[in-house]
């Protein structure tokens, strides 16, 4: 599977947390959670997935903190995988931070497609890369 939509289902800190926690060792790449209860300081720890195949991450319409947003644009610094993190309708996160990790995002886009480049496959017959050298920035 490699994609992902529970939205609409009202989903909270707890369910999300364990679902965030099977994305971030699956193979999925577009994971999206809008629509829900996530946020607050409670899941500030859980705003970091481990995931290499996460491209997309929608967050958009729950109730994600200034704080969450600041968790939110250091993960994507340091996962370049991450290309899209939709946060619209979080009133409670700054439209800086917002507009920040929109253009991290971007960032992202554009190490990848350079770095794509001189990586090497993941085996001759595969069409997929050894992304596994993305993470690369602090």
């Amino acid at each position: 599977m490699k994609y992902l939509d529970i939205s609409a289902n009202l989903i909270g800190n707890d369910q999300f947390s364990k679902l965030f926690s099977a994305v971030s060792v699956s193979n999925i790449s577009a994971f999206h959670c809008r629509k829900g209860r996530i946020g607050g300081y409670k899941i500030d720890h859980l705003l970091f997935c481990g995931s290499l195949k996460l491209e997309v991450l929608d967050l958009a319409h729950n109730n994600l903190s200034d704080s969450n947003g600041k968790n939110l644009l250091k993960y994507v610094r340091q996962n370049v995988t991450i290309e899209k993190l939709y946060l619209e309708r979080n009133i409670h996160i700054r439209s800086e931070m917002v507009r920040e990790i929109e253009n991290e995002c971007q960032m992202n886009i554009r190490i990848k497609k350079k770095i794509l480049i001189d990586l090497p496959k993941k085996s001759d017959n595969s069409q997929e890369y050894d992304v596994t050298k993305l993470c690369l920035r602090d």
